[in-house]
């Protein structure tokens, strides 16, 4: 049985003292372990590659949130 937490994506951007990075899934807040080494230079590596790879008219941005809906966010600051 899947449970729905009670916070919604308002909350994920305005309640005080949140970690840096917090991801919001059904509802629930969860707060992920700071990235490594290796999540570090794979992102690198993506990002600079998106960058020489696409046409001007895209951008590649790091550290958004992406949000899906009011209960369901990733937030990848």
């Amino acid at each position: 049985m899947t449970t729905v937490g009670d916070y919604t994506l308002a909350d994920l951007f305005t309640l005080p003292d949140l970690p840096c990075r917090a991801d919001l899934i059904d509802g629930h807040l969860y707060f992920p372990r700071p990235q490594n080494r290796f999540h570090s230079i794979t992102g690198d590596l993506l990002l600079n590659g998106l960058r020489r790879t696409l046409p001007p008219v895209f951008r590649v941005r790091r550290n958004m949130t992406v949000v899906l809906d009011r209960r369901n966010a990733i937030d990848n600051r």
